[in-house]
C-alpha cells in the first residue's frame, strides 16, 4: 500500500500549505459575515421571534464562534509550518 504512495516534494508541501491557508482565510471571512448577520438578527430580533427561535440562533452563533476559533488555530498552525520550512532552508 505504501509503495504506491508518491512522495511529495518540499515545494509541493509548501504550495499545498499556502493553498490551505488561503482556503481557511476565505472560510473565516465567510463565517465572520454569517456571524455578523446572525448577531444582527439576534440584536434586532422581532417581537414575533419565539424563545425557541432565539435559542436556536444563539446556538448557531456559538457554533460559528467555535468554528472560527478552530479556523484560526488551523491558520496559525499552517503559518508556523510554512515559516518553519523557510527557516530550515
Amino acid at each position: 500500500m505504501f509503495e504506491k504512495m508518491t512522495q511529495l516534494t518540499q515545494d509541493e508541501i509548501v504550495s499545498s500549505t499556502k493553498t490551505v491557508i488561503s482556503g481557511l482565510e476565505s472560510l473565516k471571512i465567510e463565517h465572520h459575515a454569517t456571524l455578523q448577520s446572525l448577531e444582527s438578527t439576534l440584536k434586532n430580533g422581532s417581537l414575533s421571534q419565539s424563545q425557541d427561535e432565539s435559542q436556536g440562533l444563539n446556538e448557531k452563533s456559538d457554533i460559528l464562534h467555535k468554528s472560527m476559533e478552530m479556523i484560526d488555530v488551523g491558520i496559525d498552525e499552517a503559518k508556523v509550518r510554512y515559516t518553519f520550512h523557510f527557516r530550515l532552508r
